[in-house]
């Protein structure tokens, strides 16, 4: 790998953490963490609030104009995955910017006709971000709390890209 893709991995490999263990401290006492995850599965999940999201949409300002834009998923993904030596399973919500846009610009595709339904646009986000980013090796998930509850969900994916490896050969 380059000298920088090694920089971004030695810092993120000295604050090493699992689940188990963020959470342990709770989150008033650590709201981030870095894993090292051994990814098993990437699914979709309906996102619990889109209805309301669209609805929200959908209000007016004082002067009849749409009070805010949205542009709300319908969908979200969520990984399952192992990060320590006892091989607890693991599913969080991944609320990467980037499986996000992944998502909307697969949805496109399928709007155009490019895709032909849900599924194919599921199995295109899926191979991208299971397949995709495991080919290289060292994947990391930076998790992150929620502000109103004590949960944790990937906040990022950290993985190499191909350009990590090109740039450090002869």
């Amino acid at each position: 790998m380059c000298n920088k893709a090694n920089e971004i991995e030695s810092l993120l490999a000295s604050r090493l953490s699992c689940i188990e263990d963020i959470e342990a401290k709770s989150t008033k006492v650590q709201s981030l963490g870095v894993i090292k995850p051994d990814i098993l599965d990437f699914s979709p999940a309906t996102n619990a609030h889109y209805e309301e999201l669209v609805t929200r949409g959908a209000q007016q300002d004082l002067f009849g104009k749409p009070a805010m834009k949205l542009d709300i998923p319908r969908y979200k993904y969520r990984y399952g995955f192992k990060d320590d030596t006892e091989g607890r399973i693991h599913e969080l919500l991944c609320e990467d910017w980037e499986v996000g846009e992944l998502y909307r610009k697969c949805e496109q595709y399928r709007k155009d006709g490019k895709y032909k339904d849900e599924n194919e646009v599921h199995e295109k986000v899926r191979e991208k971000m299971l397949s995709g980013i495991t080919k290289y090796g060292h994947v990391y998930f930076i998790v992150g709390s929620h502000f109103r509850f004590p949960t944790y969900m990937i906040v990022g994916v950290i993985y190499p890209k191909k350009g990590d490896f090109q740039s450090a050969l002869p």
